[in-house]
């Protein structure tokens, strides 16, 4: 029995063909490994950042419910104006600023990371650049709020949106939910 050159041309393709399925596989699993390294690392470096930052978590949650606030305002507006709802509009047009000054709280403005005041002071400019429609609407709740109105109302709503999500994660859900509702010298030893 002889072999041909071609069967045995056959047969060495196949081999290399096998050779480099085993190489692929192997690639694919040290791949595989090396991204859950990755996804590790980035965690790690995430609940480090997180942990760093514990310190001046009182920021963060005066950010973030600050541009919820407002955000939850201008959407009010939004939604009062779709519904015709005139009672709330007037008294959302009443609790309003009549000025920007008093948007940003100027101490802790001064105090926080420089990262943190820039989303602070820009969601209170994009707060302000619907909310000082305001004043122009009061007394005139009756009548609907114009499309370059409601245009800039969107805008904002959707900036503030957006900068929330720059540091919705910023402090861990953990520190946020603490069962206990007491000030933290209440946990100190009495002497």
């Amino acid at each position: 029995m002889t072999i041909d050159t071609m069967t045995i041309l056959v047969i060495l393709g196949l081999l290399l063909n096998f050779i480099t399925l085993i190489v692929v596989c192997a690639q694919t699993i040290f791949t595989r490994k090396a991204l859950k390294v990755a996804i590790n690392s980035v965690e790690l470096a995430k609940t480090s950042r997180q942990v760093e930052m514990l310190p001046k978590m009182n920021f963060i949650i005066h950010v973030q419910y600050y541009l919820k606030k407002w955000s939850d305002e201008i959407e009010d507006v939004l939604k009062c104006s779709k519904s015709d709802n005139k009672d709330r509009m007037i008294d959302i047009f009443k609790k309003a600023p009549d000025s920007s000054s008093g948007l940003i709280d100027k101490w802790l403005f001064e105090k926080m990371p420089n990262w943190l005041s820039v989303i602070y002071e820009t969601g209170a400019q994009y707060y302000y650049n619907s909310s000082c429609l305001f004043r122009h609407l009061r007394g005139k709740e009756e009548e609907k709020i114009s499309h370059n109105f409601l245009k800039r109302f969107e805008e904002s709503l959707n900036s503030l949106k957006i900068l929330s999500k720059y540091i919705k994660d910023e402090i861990p859900e953990i520190f946020l939910n603490a069962p206990a509702s007491l000030n933290t010298n209440d946990f100190f030893e009495k002497k």
